[in-house]
């Protein structure tokens, strides 16, 4: 049975207002890829509340936990992790 795992959001991100626009991201292995994304979607979406949820399937090479240290800069990004 597959399970699912929410990447919790660090206490400065629930402080953050409600988004405008969610991006949602499917993602297996793609480590390098996530700091890329969320800079250029910081440029490209300059003033709009906007966040990014990887939804990451499991990766074997750390994408949930890539995308988990990059949210506990940027309270703009979160992850779901299946498992399994």
């Amino acid at each position: 049975m597959n399970r699912i795992e929410l990447v919790s959001p660090s206490a400065s991100a629930l402080a953050f207002p409600a988004p405008e626009l969610s991006v949602v991201i499917p993602t297996f292995n793609e480590q390098p890829n996530l700091p890329i994304l969320v800079d250029r979607l910081e440029r490209a979406l300059v003033g709009i509340k906007w966040e990014i949820i990887f939804v990451d399937d499991d990766s074997p090479d750390g994408t949930a936990t890539i995308a988990k240290a990059i949210g506990e800069l940027h309270v703009r990004v979160r992850c779901i992790r299946r498992v399994g």
